[in-house]
């Protein structure tokens, strides 16, 4: 009988020492809060709170300089063009030749004006295989 005595006064100490059985108190405003957090309502505030926090930086980043570079890979072309000569006669020659195009610009809108404001440059390469003509353009700088 002592045996079971003694298991079962070790399993009413483990039963009543857990937390499963003890009750946390909260304050009003511990309460209030609680109930704020975990309601719909609370919970949709704060979904607009978020998503209102990130409209916001959208915002923001629209009026960010912009660093932009655009261009073409060379383009090689080879075909037959008509010619006419001084005689009135039609020469049909053979032209191989390529192209290619780069453009680096930064671009920082005005939040004032509503426009933007741009520094741009370009550059243009051409290369006439059959001639061998080779030529460049460029604009150092262009202000809109």
């Amino acid at each position: 009988m002592s045996k079971k005595a003694s298991i079962c006064t070790i399993l009413f100490f483990i039963v009543c020492s857990s937390k499963g059985w003890s009750q946390i108190i909260y304050s009003l405003n511990q309460a209030i809060d609680i109930a704020l957090e975990q309601s719909p309502v609370g919970r949709s505030n704060e979904t607009r709170k978020e998503t209102r926090y990130w409209q916001y930086r959208v915002f923001r980043s629209n009026y960010n300089p912009q660093l932009r570079l655009e261009g073409n890979l060379p383009d090689y072309n080879r075909d037959f063009f008509k010619n006419r000569l001084d005689d009135g006669t039609i020469r049909f020659q053979e032209r191989q030749q390529t192209t290619g195009v780069l453009n680096l610009g930064l671009l920082q809108p005005l939040a004032v004006t509503g426009g933007t404001l741009s520094v741009n440059t370009n550059l243009s390469r051409y290369n006439d295989f059959l001639f061998d003509i080779n030529q460049w353009n460029s604009t150092l700088i262009n202000i809109r």
